[in-house]
C-alpha cells in the first residue's frame, strides 16, 4: 500500500470516529431530552388523572325557602349532592332541588330534579351527570337544608 492510501485511510477512521462520537453525543442529548419529555408527559397526566377523579366541593350552602345557587362549572364526571333537612313540621317537610343550565330562566322553565323529599326529616345523597358547562340550582325548602354539591 502506497503512503498516501494508508494516511487517507487513517484519515478517515479517526474523521469517523470522532463524527461517530459527535453524533452519539448528539443523539445521546436528544434521547435524554425525550426522556425527560416524556416523563413530564407522564406527571402531568398522573396529576390530570388524579386531579378528575378528586372530590371537589363545588358548593356548599344551607338555609331555609326558595333559593337560586350562584353558577358553578360542571366538568362532565359524575356529581354528587349531598343534603340534611329538616321540614318545619313534625310530620312532613319539603325540600326539592333543581337543576337548571346557566342562561336557563327558572321561572319558565323545569329543571332537572335532583331531590324531591316531603319527609320531616332527611339525609341522603343523589348522585347526577350532566355533560361541562355551568349551572346553578334552584332549591325549595319548606323546613331547614344544607347541602354540598361534589364533583368526583
Amino acid at each position: 500500500m502506497k503512503p498516501n492510501r494508508i494516511i487517507l485511510v487513517l484519515l478517515c477512521i479517526v474523521f469517523g470516529y470522532f463524527t461517530l462520537k459527535s453524533l452519539a453525543e448528539k443523539f445521546g442529548k436528544f434521547a435524554t431530552k425525550n426522556e425527560d419529555e416524556r416523563q413530564t408527559s407522564y406527571n402531568n397526566n398522573q396529576q390530570t388523572h388524579a386531579t378528575a377523579h378528586s372530590n371537589v366541593v363545588l358548593l356548599s350552602m344551607s338555609g331555609s325557602g326558595t333559593k337560586n345557587t350562584d353558577r358553578f362549572y360542571l366538568n362532565g364526571n359524575r356529581c354528587r349532592i349531598e343534603y340534611d333537612f329538616k321540614g318545619h313540621h313534625q310530620d312532613r317537610g319539603l325540600l326539592m332541588v333543581f337543576l337548571y343550565k346557566d342562561g336557563t330562566d327558572a321561572d319558565k322553565e323545569i329543571g332537572s330534579y335532583l331531590i324531591s323529599q316531603t319527609e320531616s326529616i332527611s339525609n341522603g345523597v343523589s348522585y347526577f351527570y350532566k355533560p361541562a358547562g355551568y349551572y346553578y340550582l334552584q332549591i325549595q325548602c319548606g323546613g331547614k337544608y344544607s347541602l354540598k354539591v361534589i364533583q368526583e
